[in-house]
C-alpha cells in the first residue's frame, strides 16, 4: 500500500468486491498477528 498511486485506495473500496478484498486482507492480518503473539507468549513461557 505504500506504493499505490493517488486515489487507488478510493477506487479499491468503491465497489463491494473491493470492500470484500479489503476485509479479507484485514482479517488475515489480524489472524497472523494473533498467531505471532500467541507463539511469542508460548515461547517466552517455556524459557522461564
Amino acid at each position: 500500500m505504500l506504493f499505490y498511486e493517488r486515489g487507488a485506495f478510493r477506487r479499491l473500496t468503491s465497489g463491494w468486491a473491493g470492500i470484500g478484498w479489503l476485509a479479507l486482507n484485514l482479517l488475515v492480518l489480524f489472524v497472523g498477528w494473533l498467531v505471532i503473539v500467541s507463539g511469542a507468549i508460548r515461547f517466552a513461557g517455556r524459557a522461564s
